[in-house]
């Protein structure tokens, strides 16, 4: 959350193997959140823009879409209990301590957050207090990307399906707000039918 090292380094690395090309992102679900991330934050020469597609526009609504309904009881629900195991997973007494200490002073409350039950509870008890956020919502609001594009100053390709029934199509989002912030770099949006 907020850290782009990753992707500095990918673009350090690019840049030694090839020094005199320039470099365009491509990132797809998370990886096009990265991206967006990114893009809003900083300002590469090298980057000249970027492809994302399936991106996670608004969190918190596409989180609740997954978290409801088949793909929540055949995917997600052994994922969070899985999640929440290998989060306070620890080898011995004395490491169990020390990560329920370290925990405490950060205002999560450790108990509550191993009887999650949802992704948003994880977010809302784990994932914020660990950012020093507020809550879940605030955890949202501020990842999402809906919320970050226009400071996005280099050019873009939006690609989201129609039909997807988790991810929020661009028809639904409110692009002439983005053009009213003037979002110059957001050059072509495509939507797959």
């Amino acid at each position: 959350f907020g850290s782009h090292n990753h992707i500095d380094e990918c673009i350090s690395h690019l840049e030694n193997l090839f020094p005199e090309k320039k470099i365009l992102l491509v990132g797809a679900c998370l990886g096009a959140m990265s991206v967006v991330d990114y893009l809003s934050n900083e300002n590469h020469p090298n980057v000249v823009g970027s492809v994302i597609y399936s991106c996670t526009w608004k969190v918190k609504r596409e989180t609740m879409n997954v978290t409801s309904g088949l793909d929540y009881h055949l995917f997600l629900k052994s994922l969070t209990a899985d999640t929440v195991k290998r989060i306070f997973k620890c080898s011995n007494e004395a490491e169990e301590k020390l990560k329920k200490d370290w925990f405490t002073e950060r205002g999560i409350d450790v108990q509550k957050v191993k009887k999650s039950k949802s992704i948003w509870e994880i977010d809302n008890d784990f994932v914020a207090p660990l950012f020093n956020l507020s809550d879940g919502e605030d955890y949202y609001r501020r990842i999402s990307p809906i919320n970050k594009c226009h400071r996005i100053k280099k050019p873009v390709v939006l690609i989201n399906s129609r039909d997807d029934s988790t991810i929020t199509s661009l028809e639904e989002m409110d692009l002439k707000q983005w053009y009213q912030r003037r979002v110059r770099g957001i050059k072509m949006l495509l939507q797959i039918i």
